[in-house]
């Protein structure tokens, strides 16, 4: 309030004192700015004077260009009637010309828009060339044309007609401008004299003209008013005291509510004086006036002489710059303090910028903002930006650029990454990198790191910028200098090398939205999320050399996404941080001490999982064919936690830990899911699984055949393997390292066991479909046993004699926390890799290849069928052909093959399908194998079911022990009875009613087995030896045999024969 008071003190007061003529008339301080709206006309002096008798002659004007035309003119005197140009002042662009008695003389010197010129023409009867003064300088200039005059032209007329900013002509007594010849721009103090001025005089610039004066008596300015044109700057230093009851200062200036009755006080402000005084005479005026009282109210203002010191101050001009912005290019000359600079909009040029020259508080002339949002943008997409050159007088306003138009992306594409990186590239190389230049680029790069963007092509890109900025960073106090932004930071240190014995840099997060904490050589307060520690043998690495100091920088970077180099197995799980010497010796590696890294971990680390430490290297092809990617070369895992990694290494660089998934759940909420799944499908599997033994083993009658014997034994081994599945996190809850290796072991054994029956019932089909009487192997299903049972006893035996710590949870041996969520299984990958994974491959792959001959078999089979024996609809054959591919599909434990191809990006519908699946195995066993067995179904109903449902039980079983057939002759052609004939014999079909039969009941010649009979249970393994009737037919063992031959039996009579 105080310096507002004060200056309208000052202002009024100068201006009420000219020293020299009433304000009011004179136009020193002012001019006139044929720039302003709605002046686009000339000013015309006001009464005729009488030039022909001012020879010699001087004319004065300062002028300032704003837009260059073709042809433009300052001053024109000319015969009253306006046709003949006696004198002016014209020029065309940026060259001055002089017209003179029907001559033209033009300069080669130029002029710069938006710049003020002192011009002066001096000239005397006696010379034949004008002298052309430009500040005070004397400029050449050169004849160029004459135009025709009249006898009496070569002197100055009487009376004529002189005209400030343009060109003019006569027409019916009226004045009036020549178009295209206004001035654009800014005039003022135009004098002229009757005598020709020296040099010294013409330097000499505040002196008034004798013939014309630059005064509003002289001048009629038709609408386009003088503007302050304040080029005098004072600054005041003021001590006043003030008068008056606290009250009413109170009421009347509320700022001055606590002032004492009487107080002074000291205020330093500006002034811009209006006067055609010398500076010596305006500071006394401004003394002077300041003398006086000033009373407003009850308040006083009052200060003594010795309380005013009143100094003139030069302000200078800013500087001509170029601004680049999303509005185009702006170019803005020299201008002077409290002046304005206009340039053309570049996508609208009818449209002009107004850019003011401000007087800052340290008295030095700077530039104010330009409104630029009347002009149309050029700059409207990023990609835009791809046309511009970045330069150092740019640099500043192309980030400016970045910033705003990265304002509206929530996302960028490869195109657009490349170019904003390589824009801030530009700048970081042209620009010195001063503090506020270096916190602008990291927060843009931390902005360009929250959108959701592939950063892997520019990954290498960004880390060298940031590289760059630490090392060019400059124009900081103190030893070190840290910028951060959000998920960003950066800091530099300059170390002495005699006093270096360990640099630590610590991270933390910081509660506000500004970015991280960061902490050098001190310990982090709070939750610490990296730090890294350097050795002091890190000094060798220094430079060495008078005058280099050495800097170290540490970066961190909190966006894991920009670093991906297409690991989907082997995540990121922590921030990175790096750490590298600004002009080192060369490369840094192989330290005598390690450098240990500490990095949080963005997920909890499960007993299972394991970590790697690693390093970025730039060199290296990643996964997506790009370079970057990462490398364990040097590093190692010092300690490990479920919440952070302690790594060491020998070199220096970008540091981070991969959590190598490979062996690892999903994300919670899946995992969550699939446990559910797995838990109620083994559930479901144990119960059905219990039932399928329980029948088998119950009734005698079911397994007289190899294959129901195998099947028995099969599900045997899922039963103890759901089992334990089921009881294994309790079991291990107990913390019991022994008997958690006991559950490891067991539930190894009984998966190995499962699927080496597998592979048995698939060795079974092969001999019985393939190899059909031509192999006889004595003790079959005792061998079947000593090789399902026994191979996998081996294998478990050999990893317990081998590496008996392969079987746990990584929880043992550090903590046995009974709220751990643990799992006994195989942890030592190498075991699991060899022993699980090799082997359960093994047995998929060979199952596959009999899966494939069995339906390459039965597709033979049925287009050698001979004609008529297709009672069957084909919508039936079809249904019944896949129950049977399904069937042969469990049996062979095939579902386990989806986890191979549990991969990105259909990975998670894999694993809820090989769930669902597998954990179901059981279940679907049962329903082929017991429930949709015809056999089976009797034999509950013989024996568990009473009333009406009870079957009893010679009802159609006796057909399944036919007598011993004799050796047919070989000249005996065979017929063969029809399916219908021995519905009641099949052991293994998942058919719920008898097959298919002829409605003629003809016999026929069969060449395709029941495809129910070879998908369920395969063909029961004949004996080598040829079929005779000392030798007992498959029937009679207790399988299901196709009718052909079933028709091979011999009658009663034949045996009685």
């Amino acid at each position: 309030m105080l310096t507002t008071l004060m200056s309208i003190l000052v202002l009024n007061s100068v201006m009420l004192s000219t020293g020299v003529a009433p304000i009011s008339e004179s136009l020193w301080g002012k001019m006139v700015d044929f720039m302003q709206i709605n002046c686009t006309t000339y000013w015309q002096l006001a009464r005729p004077q009488d030039l022909a008798s001012s020879m010699p002659l001087s004319a004065c004007v300062d002028i300032r260009m704003s837009i260059s035309t073709t042809q433009w003119t300052v001053f024109m005197y000319s015969h009253p009637d306006g046709i003949n140009v006696k004198f002016g002042l014209e020029g065309n662009k940026d060259r001055l010309s002089i017209r003179l008695l029907g001559r033209r003389w033009t300069s080669k010197s130029k002029l710069q828009l938006g710049v003020w010129y002192s011009v002066c023409i001096t000239w005397s009867e006696f010379e034949l060339t004008p002298h052309l003064y430009v500040n005070g300088h004397s400029v050449d200039v050169h004849y160029t044309s004459s135009e025709l005059m009249t006898l009496g032209d070569e002197r100055l007329t009487a009376n004529g007609i002189l005209t400030l900013g343009a060109s003019h002509f006569v027409l019916d007594g009226e004045v009036n401008a020549v178009s295209g010849t206004n001035f654009l721009g800014s005039v003022t103090l135009f004098r002229m004299w009757r005598e020709k001025l020296s040099a010294i005089q013409v330097k000499q610039h505040c002196v008034e003209g004798d013939v014309v004066r630059w005064n509003t008596t002289d001048w009629i300015t038709r609408g386009c008013a003088p503007v302050r044109d304040d080029q005098i700057f004072f600054e005041v230093d003021l001590t006043v005291s003030l008068k008056g009851s606290a009250m009413n200062v109170e009421k009347e200036i509320n700022t001055w509510s606590a002032l004492a009755t009487e107080t002074s006080h000291t205020s330093r402000f500006q002034v811009q004086a209006t006067t055609s005084s010398s500076i010596e005479q305006t500071i006394d005026q401004i003394q002077g006036a300041l003398e006086e009282p000033y009373t407003h109210g009850s308040i006083t203002l009052d200060a003594e002489r010795e309380g005013i010191n009143v100094s003139h101050i030069i302000p200078g001009q800013c500087p001509r710059q170029q601004q680049q912005t999303r509005w185009g290019l702006f170019v803005w000359n020299e201008t002077s303090a409290m002046h304005s600079a206009f340039y053309p909009c570049e996508g609208d040029p009818s449209k002009m910028v107004e850019r003011r020259c401000m007087l800052a508080c340290t008295n030095i002339a700077r530039w104010a903002e330009a409104d630029l949002h009347q002009c149309p943008y050029i700059v409207v997409i990023i990609p835009d930006l791809d046309d511009i050159d970045v330069t150092l007088e740019n640099a500043e306003d192309v980030l400016e650029m970045i910033e705003c138009l990265l304002s509206n992306h929530t996302d960028l594409n490869d195109e657009e990454l490349v170019t904003v990186v390589n824009k801030l590239d530009a700048v970081v190389t042209i620009s010195p990198v001063t503090p506020a230049l270096g916190k602008v680029i990291v927060e843009i790069l931390s902005d360009i790191l929250q959108t959701d963007s592939n950063f892997q092509p520019v990954t290498n890109d960004i880390l060298r910028i940031m590289e760059y900025i630490g090392d060019r960073l400059s124009g900081f106090a103190g030893e070190n200098v840290s910028l951060v932004a959000p998920g960003l930071a950066i800091s530099a240190v300059n170390v002495d090398p005699d006093q270096f014995h360990n640099l630590t840099f610590g991270v933390s997060p910081s509660n506000d939205t500004q970015g991280p904490e960061v902490y050098i050589n001190q310990d982090p307060f709070g939750c610490m999320v990296a730090f890294i520690s350097l050795p002091p043998s890190l000094q060798d690495s220094f430079p060495s050399g008078l005058g280099i100091q050495p800097r170290v920088q540490f970066q961190f970077f909190g966006t894991p996404a920009l670093f991906e180099d297409g690991r989907r197995d082997q995540p990121l799980n922590t921030f990175v941080v790096s750490a590298s010497v600004t002009n080192a010796t060369g490369a840094i590696q192989n330290l005598k001490e390690p450098v240990v890294v500490t990095l949080l971990h963005l997920q909890d680390k499960k007993p299972e999982d394991e970590v790697l430490c690693v390093f970025w290297n730039f060199n290296m092809k990643n996964e997506n064919g790009g370079m970057g990617s990462w490398d364990p070369t040097g590093c190692n895992v010092s300690q490990t936690a479920k919440d952070y990694t302690t790594c060491l290494c020998n070199h220096l660089t970008h540091f981070g830990v991969l959590l190598d998934l490979s062996r690892t759940p999903l994300d919670e909420h899946n995992e969550r899911i699939l446990t559910i799944i797995s838990f109620a499908g083994c559930g479901i599997s144990s119960v059905f699984l219990g039932v399928t033994v329980l029948t088998y083993t119950a009734f005698e009658k079911l397994r007289r055949d190899y294959p129901s014997k195998i099947l028995l034994n099969l599900a045997l081994a899922l039963e103890g393997l759901n089992l334990v599945f089921l009881l294994n996190s309790w079991l291990s809850s107990f913390g019991l390292p022994v008997l958690c290796q006991a559950v490891a072991v067991t539930m190894h054994y009984f998966l190995l066991a499962s699927f080496t029956w597998m592979a048995l019932e698939a060795v079974n089909m092969y001999f019985a479909l393939v190899k059909v009487f031509n192999v006889y192997v004595p003790s079959y299903i005792l061998k079947f046993c000593a090789l399902g049972w026994g191979i996998p006893l081996v294998i478990c035996g050999l990893v317990l004699v081998v590496k008996r710590d392969a079987y746990g949870t990584d929880a043992y041996g550090s903590s046995l926390d009974p709220s751990d969520d643990m799992f006994c299984w195989v942890q030592d990958h190498v075991t699991f890799y060899v022993s699980v994974v090799g082997y359960i491959l093994l047995v998929l792959l060979s199952n596959s290849a009999v899966f494939l001959v069995v339906l390459v078999q039965l597709r033979n089979m049925r287009f050698n069928r001979p004609a008529g024996t297709g009672a069957r609809s084909s919508s039936g054959e079809i249904l019944r052909d896949l129950r049977g591919v399904a069937s042969l599909t469990f049996l062979l434990g095939l579902t386990w093959a989806v986890a191979l191809f549990a991969w990105e990006p259909i990975r998670v519908p894999l694993l809820y399908t090989f769930a669902i699946l597998n954990s179901l195995q059981g279940f679907f066993l049962f329903v082929f194998y017991c429930l949709m067995k015809e056999n089976v179904r009797k034999q509950w109903r013989i024996h568990l079911c009473f009333g009406r449902f009870r079957l009893q039980d010679y009802s159609e079983w006796s057909q399944t022990a036919p007598p011993v057939p004799t050796k047919p002759k070989p000249s005996q052609t065979v017929k063969y009875p029809s399916v219908e004939s021995v519905r009641s014999n099949k052991s293994s079909t998942t058919e719920s009613t008898s097959a298919s039969s002829d409605s003629s009941q003809r016999e026929v010649s069969i060449k395709r087995p029941n495809l129910g009979l070879l998908c369920l249970n395969g063909l029961s393994l004949p004996h080598a030896q040829p079929v005779h009737k000392n030798t007992p037919l498959p029937q009679e063992q207790g399988y299901d045999v196709a009718p052909w031959l079933a028709k091979m039996a011999p009658t009663s009579s034949d045996k009685m024969n």
